[in-house]
């Protein structure tokens, strides 16, 4: 009886084991991503676009948390993030403007001090290439981290 009780209980921790491991991995999120990024440069549809007169466009992250700064104001969204594949995912959710609720797909790569973001519209294909050709439709930033 004592032995079946040992392998009954055996079998239940490694049955348990993996969705216990599972719990303490976030499930996506990427800790590099964390901090204040200043856009370098802009590319739409394959054609570089002039940053804001100002100069400054910044992106805040945090969590599951974005927040867009230029001049023209500042706009909120939540990001979903999957560190895990390659390239690694973003998916973008504006929570106000024109996109509200409209998830945008990217693909994104850091490097020390360098984010470079690609995403495509809301509704459209997740990028495949960290690029913006002409007739893509993506958006290609480069970004740099804002040291404190």
């Amino acid at each position: 009886m004592l032995h079946r009780l040992r392998t009954a209980s055996a079998l239940a921790a490694l049955l348990l084991l993996p969705a216990l491991l599972r719990a303490d991995d976030p499930p996506t999120g990427d800790k590099d991503l964390d901090g204040t990024w200043e856009a370098v440069s802009n590319a739409v549809d394959g054609k570089e676009q002039p940053l804001p007169p100002d100069g400054k466009l910044l992106v805040t992250i945090s969590g599951g948390s974005l927040t867009l700064k230029a001049d023209v104001g500042s706009h909120m969204a939540t990001i979903g993030v999957d560190a895990s594949k390659t390239p690694k995912t973003i998916d973008i959710t504006p929570q106000d403007g024109a996109d509200k609720g409209r998830t945008a797909l990217g693909i994104y790569e850091v490097k020390g001090d360098e984010l470079r973001l690609c995403g495509a519209d809301a509704g459209k294909d997740r990028p495949t290439e960290l690029t913006s050709k002409p007739g893509s439709g993506w958006i290609f930033l480069t970004l740099k981290r804002v040291k404190k």
